[in-house]
């Protein structure tokens, strides 16, 4: 007997803009060197990570290496329409020009005019080949991973000698001090727990951009963050937080660091046709410290025997880059009003997914109607 059941869908009109129009962007370090470990050639698979990444909202080049990209990754990432693809990490540029081989983490590097020049001899080329393919609005440079306010000094050295020469170049740094509004940084990336609105006012007011970024900090239960055993609603809710804030994107430092104990150079594969896989979701990334690790924290993508296999996780950053997407066409005062119910500061959020759904639909309507 066949049973009837009524479906009622309400379909909104509203789309979603293409990565390179979107109010909010989103850098997600992509490392294809972690690519050989698990594949004999990279180039028969990259670009369907590339396909994957773009389709999750989260493709870019890379954010660590002072090596730039090859020309037919940043062609295929541009035509795709990726606002942010890093250019190369300063300071790893000059580690090979200076004949150092590490910088410490968290450490500053007291630059002289001498080191800036090089690494501007050494840009000049690139640059001047990727400005003329129209790539460099596209661009950023990025330097000074989490160092402290010592150096300021530093920062202004070199970036300021690097916008001296290319005023246009966009530069990026993740730095959890209140700079001050003259240093020569476009992007300001702040780990969202630290985040104070009248300290950053004047950052934001100078007509310079603001992201948030999160790692394995803040790694205690209260704060939001993307670990395994976390709700995946969390995920979501960074970005509704992010959305009432003049927050323009989000920094990620690694969505493929896989750093597995003990060592395995094969690709993820089934368990006796289950469910479950043969990937330890533990991830040492002080490895060989293997006294800390964290479930996840690192990678959002797992290498699949023909190609990328994507987390839940990162499904869910998709959900929530379309949430803020959606909340942004309406004013700043308005996404606060609409948000307050759900999620109120980094530790002060409630889990509730009908609330989420139900907040999220009142915002549909209310753009439908500043549409019509």
């Amino acid at each position: 007997m066949d049973t009837e059941i009524p479906v009622y869908l309400v379909v909104w009109d509203i789309d979603m803009p293409g990565l390179n129009a979107a109010k909010f962007s989103s850098v997600f370090s992509f490392d294809l060197n972690a690519l050989k470990v698990y594949y004999r050639n990279v180039s028969d698979v990259k670009f369907s990570y590339y396909d994957m990444l773009i389709d999750q909202r989260v493709a870019n080049s890379g954010l660590y290496s002072g090596v730039p990209s090859l020309d037919e990754d940043y062609n295929y990432l541009f035509k795709a329409g990726v606002r942010y693809m890093g250019l190369v990490d300063v300071n790893a540029i000059h580690l090979s020009v200076s004949g150092s081989k590490e910088r410490p983490r968290g450490t500053c590097q007291n630059y002289t005019n001498d080191d800036v020049d090089k690494v501007i001899n050494y840009l000049e080329p690139y640059i001047d080949k990727y400005s003329k393919l129209g790539y460099l609005d596209n661009m950023f440079v990025y330097g000074f991973d989490e160092v402290g306010e010592e150096c300021v000094q530093s920062i202004t050295t070199m970036f300021g000698g690097i916008k001296s020469k290319w005023p246009n170049i966009t530069t990026m740094a993740a730095i959890n001090f209140i700079p001050p509004t003259t240093l020569p940084l476009d992007i300001w990336v702040l780990q969202y727990e630290v985040y104070d609105r009248e300290k950053t006012t004047a950052w934001i007011n100078s007509g310079k951009r603001q992201w948030w970024y999160h790692c394995i900090e803040p790694s205690k239960d209260a704060y939001l963050n993307s670990f395994i055993e976390r709700p995946l609603m969390e995920i979501r809710l960074l970005y509704w937080l992010a959305s009432g804030e003049q927050v323009n994107g989000w920094l990620y430092y690694a969505i493929d660091l896989w750093k597995r104990v003990p060592f395995s150079n094969t690709t993820l594969q089934r368990l006796d046709n289950t469910a479950r896989t043969d990937f330890d979701p533990a991830n040492y990334i002080w490895y060989p410290d293997t006294s800390i690790f964290a479930n996840g924290d690192g990678f959002f993508i797992y290498p699949g025997p023909d190609g990328p296999i994507p987390t839940v996780r990162l499904h869910n950053f998709r959900d929530g880059f379309e949430d803020i997407e959606l909340l942004r066409m309406l004013e700043l005062n308005t996404i606060q009003q609409l948000i307050q119910p759900l999620v109120r500061g980094p530790t002060n959020y409630t889990l509730e997914p009908y609330l989420l759904e139900d907040i999220r639909r009142k915002t549909a309507e209310l753009v439908m109607k500043r549409l019509q």
